[in-house]
């Protein structure tokens, strides 16, 4: 294998020396320094390191900058944000545009992303996201291999040709520097270069940031930059550039580099027809940088920004000097410091064991052995801690109303959640600019979903709109909560779509109006649980959505009792009157047999009366019947 120092100075790459440019201006900015600091201060390193007059002081620390900061980055993502795209007159491709981009960024994982990329921003006052396509991604079934993938970039290792611009995408280059396992960087490069790459000293500004004896690790540069519009990128080590040429990021103009499926399925290093021709044509272009740099408090005069740690670093020592100082007075007071004259105690030795008899040798009345009393605190001492916590509080916005802590037994909820509300303006500018990286971010992705996506399964959500359409369609078929679906990128390259983030705002005070109002008109019976579902704020009421699934389905559920109760009665009304006609035919025939019977007694009583008189000897004449 080659060693490092087998090449000289000479060697050395443009990107590197572009790198070591970067880096100066880094430690020209004191970043270099003051970055590493604000991370050990975050994670409770905040004591210098022990001298012999001070190795026996207490070093307590009391770590209020974790605290405030874990609570600022708490509030400022607390709310979620959701990516919205919206083509204009076309209700068809703003949804299915929308849900995949949705699919795609929890299959990212970028919820856990964005919580760590503000934590960054807050410790080290600027975060970066590198997006890639990243074929050792698993799941993708198309032509290119793998999936969209994002990844945080530490700011001291991201590197710009103006730092001055805060535009990221009108920056001539920008780079980025990673630490890689040689066999896979290999892997990245032309063969003639493997030679050339080996195992690199790892060169961080963070003391405490080790790396495994003998690993195979190297420090790889990967620089974007624009030609004729389209973004293109090249990587190199400390000594040698991975490949003769840049690789363009548009898959479309480099098609043979890719893993390209035939028709049998099988990948091939060679392009189709289909991609040869698309190459031909004017393809959708790719024009954005895939890296997004954000500050959530900027600075002036350059793309870093500032940390929440910054103006608290002073304060923190303070309080952990003060404390340290006090258990030093109650050690020194507990185990005070004993003044012995000469040849006092004659061999014995003091172990401050409680109850410990110890032989004054002194000659005379006079002691030869006494503690050295230390004094006390004084109480203005032992408030300038708890004091300046408080005061830093204040003017770093985390105080217990913003954090949740009890304010007031005798506060009511309403004067809590008002007083919650002012405490959110501060971080609203924070969270506002949180939204336009978002913003950003998504014109990103979206560049990356035209490009690179064909015939991608995906699932979605359905809506209550959906729902209800599905149980008219069919009311005998239970319906599902989610419904699968195909994306192909291609079909969109020539919409052009606006992006919403559509974020909960936090607490504000006109909400809280507008929910004290609606809890009293719904009390007073003066509207229905479903306008009240739709009319609460939906930073109040994070399960709007299910409550509506729940009312109507609740609703149907009522309805088809009632038609069920309905077909009953009316079945009922049926057999009742099927009843009531053949008690009718009954009567008739009753009747008629009845009549029928009439006339036959009618019959037989005048032939009994003929029969009568003829047997009495006279001649009865016939009796007209009644």
């Amino acid at each position: 294998m080659a060693d490092e120092t087998t090449y000289k100075d000479d060697n050395i790459t443009s990107m590197w020396r572009d790198y070591e440019r970067g880096k100066r201006f880094l430690e020209s900015k004191g970043l270099t320094t003051a970055i590493p600091r604000y991370v050990a201060f975050y994670e409770g390193d905040q004591w210098a390191k022990p001298t012999e007059a001070t190795k026996s002081m207490p070093r307590p620390v009391f770590n209020f900058i974790k605290m405030i900061v874990d609570n600022k980055v708490s509030n400022i993502v607390g709310s979620p944000v959701k990516l919205n795209y919206i083509a204009e007159n076309n209700k068809v491709a703003t949804q299915k545009f929308t849900r995949f981009a949705h699919f795609i960024l929890k299959e990212m994982g970028m919820e856990n992303i964005d919580y760590e990329a503000i934590l960054t921003d807050r410790k080290k006052g600027t975060f970066v996201k590198h997006y890639y396509w990243s074929e050792e991604a698993h799941g993708k079934k198309g032509k290119f291999e793998g999936g969209l993938r994002c990844q945080l970039i530490d700011p001291l290792n991201v590197y710009v040709a103006d730092p001055n611009e805060k535009d990221i995408q009108k920056q001539k280059w920008i780079m980025v520097a990673v630490r890689e396992e040689v066999s896979k960087v290999k892997k990245m490069a032309d063969k003639k270069y493997h030679d050339k790459i080996c195992p690199d000293e790892l060169e961080s500004p963070y003391g405490n940031k080790r790396e495994l004896e003998d690993s195979e690790l190297v420090t790889v540069l990967t620089k974007y930059f624009k030609k004729d519009g389209e973004v293109y990128y090249e990587r190199s080590t400390k000594y040698t550039p991975l490949k003769d040429e840049a690789t363009p990021i548009n898959p479309y103009l480099v098609a043979k580099k890719f893993k390209i499926k035939d028709v049998d399925g099988k990948g091939t290093s060679q392009p189709d027809e289909k991609l040869e021709q698309d190459k031909q044509e004017n393809y959708y272009m790719a024009t954005l940088y895939p890296i997004e740099i954000c500050s959530l408090d900027p600075s002036d005069d350059c793309i870093y920004g500032l940390s929440e740690i910054k103006n608290m670093m002073v304060a923190q020592k303070l309080v952990n000097f003060n404390l340290a100082m006090g258990a030093l007075n109650l050690q020194e007071l507990g185990a005070p410091k004993v003044l012995v004259k000469p040849n006092a105690l004659q061999g014995q030795t003091l172990t401050n064991q409680p109850g410990q008899v110890v032989v004054d040798y002194t000659p005379g009345n006079q002691w030869g052995i006494q503690n050295l009393q230390a004094t006390p605190f004084t109480a203005q001492a032992l408030q300038f801690a708890p004091a300046l916590i408080d005061l830093i509080r204040t003017v770093s916005n985390a105080t217990e109303v913003i954090t949740g802590e009890m304010v007031s037994k005798d506060l009511s909820g309403y004067a809590i959640a008002q007083l919650q509300a002012q405490a959110q303006k501060p971080i609203e500018m924070q969270r506002k600019r949180f939204w336009q990286h978002k913003e950003r971010e998504g014109k990103i992705l979206e560049m990356f979903f035209k490009l690179y996506y064909d015939n991608k399964p995906f699932t979605y959500k359905n809506s209550l709109e959906e729902k209800i359409a599905m149980r008219q369609a069919n009311p005998m078929q239970n319906v599902p909560e989610t419904t699968a679906d195909i994306f192909n990128g291609e079909e969109f390259q020539d919409i052009n779509f606006n992006i919403i983030v559509e974020a909960g705002a936090g607490t504000q005070y006109s909400e809280i109006q507008a929910m004290n109002l609606l809890d009293k008109l719904l009390e007073m019976k003066l509207i229905d649980l479903d306008f009240y579902r739709q009319e609460y704020p939906p930073t109040a009421m994070p399960f709007k959505e299910a409550l509506g699934e729940y009312i109507y389905f609740k609703e149907q559920k009522e309805v088809e009792q009632l038609r069920q109760l309905v077909a009953e009665q009316a079945q009922m009304i049926e057999q009742l009157k099927a009843t009531t006609e053949q008690q009718e035919a009954d009567i008739q025939n009753f009747a008629r047999e009845l009549s029928k019977a009439n006339k036959i007694n009618a019959s037989l009583q005048q032939e009994y009366s003929i029969k009568l008189q003829q047997l009495m000897g006279g001649q009865a004449q016939p009796q007209q019947p009644k």
